[in-house]
């Protein structure tokens, strides 16, 4: 069982940067970057605003995110003191004036203090259903972090979490967008 390339080499290419990773925290992976290009276009007309990435891990979301929306204020949370620090460093060395607060904590939790203020929250949360977790490639299962994957018995335990969150979380017209396991469109909340 080999040990993932980007866990070797401590990077991982993401859109137009390459990120620092460890692992601590989910390899990002191509098919996240069209959260960005969906988010992007739904909030094109707002020249400033607020958003927060839940789950941030080494921080794909919220440096793309610092780096499209520089007049907006960003929020990255992680339940991982790790992976925090990954995104902090990485937030740091590509997009250096970005104002982006990180926070530690569970999903909307440490954000309390700004619910009802978030334009745009994206979140690419663990939801793979348990029972799949040893079906996965032996590189995945085997080397990336059990919490960054683990949705619980039907993978919907964070996205579900989230999306209730957002009923005080999210502005009047403000969007979630968040990734989701290919098989659960029609089950989430």
């Amino acid at each position: 069982d080999q040990t993932p390339l980007q866990y070797l080499t401590s990077t991982c290419p993401w859109r137009d940067f390459e990120l620092e990773v460890s692992a601590d925290v989910l390899i990002p992976r191509q098919e996240t970057e069209s959260l960005i290009d969906l988010a992007l276009g739904k909030v094109s007309n707002l020249k400033c605003g607020r958003w927060a990435d839940l789950g941030t891990g080494s921080g794909p979301l919220a440096v793309s995110l610092a780096k499209a929306l520089p007049c907006w204020n960003g929020h990255a949370v992680d339940i991982s003191k790790d992976a925090l620090q990954l995104a902090k460093r990485n937030l740091k060395s590509l997009v250096p004036n970005s104002n982006v607060k990180l926070s530690l904590g569970d999903w909307w939790k440490p954000l309390k203090k700004w619910w009802g203020s978030f334009d745009l929250v994206l979140s690419n949360p663990p939801y793979i259903p348990t029972d799949l977790i040893d079906e996965l490639e032996p590189v995945v299962k085997n080397h990336e972090p059990r919490i960054a994957l683990d949705g619980g018995y039907d993978g919907l335990n964070a996205s579900n979490q989230i999306i209730l969150g957002a009923l005080n979380g999210l502005a009047v017209g403000g969007w979630l967008i968040l990734e989701h396991h290919y098989d659960q469109s029609e089950n989430i909340i």
